[in-house]
């Protein structure tokens, strides 16, 4: 059963299960709405044609997703179908970047093999530390996740000392 009325957020609020999966299309915005799962779960959406194929892209669910946000989001998708492109494969573009994202332990590992075996005669030792000091407290993290105030914090919890200017001082060495 599917509906046409303009969405609102008391309307939203007031959804209760009713056992049966239910689509409420949004009267001012083409191919915007909710769909009410069995259970009164709301889930944005927005039905669109690309290259004569019609696409189901979830926003998001409410109340997580603001009836406001969602808006945005299918004004942004909207544009997107409008320029030809498909904003569900451009979501899932980002998220597969994401998902392959170089993390910090194949970095280091990186670093080993392609920098320190070749330049270094210490790169045992270096990789030992890097194992036992960066990947046990970073390895999973992907590296565009890994902060300034993250290196500094590691930093600090290794026994160096934050100067001005960004340098690391190591007070291990002072007596």
């Amino acid at each position: 059963m599917a509906d046409k009325r303009i969405l609102t957020d008391s309307f939203l609020r007031s959804i209760q299960p009713s056992g049966v999966r239910t689509e409420v299309w949004d009267s001012g915005n083409p191919g915007f709405g909710v769909r009410i799962g069995t259970k009164g779960d709301v889930s944005f959406q927005y039905l669109y044609r690309i290259e004569g194929k019609a696409r189901r892209y979830t926003l998001g669910k409410y109340p997580a997703l603001s009836l406001r946000a969602a808006r945005m989001e299918y004004q942004k998708a909207a544009v997107c179908v409008d320029e030809r492109r498909d904003p569900a494969l451009e979501r899932e573009g980002k998220r597969a970047a994401e998902r392959n994202a170089i993390t910090v332990q194949a970095l280091c590992y990186e670093f080993i093999e392609r920098y320190a075996k070749v330049h270094k005669r210490t790169w045992l030792a270096d990789a030992r530390r890097l194992e036992r000091d960066v990947i046990a407290k970073l390895g999973t993290r992907p590296v565009k996740d890994v902060t300034r105030r993250a290196c500094q914090n590691f930093c600090v919890e290794r026994g160096h000392e934050i100067i001005p200017k960004g340098l690391f001082h190591d007070r291990s060495n002072d007596h």
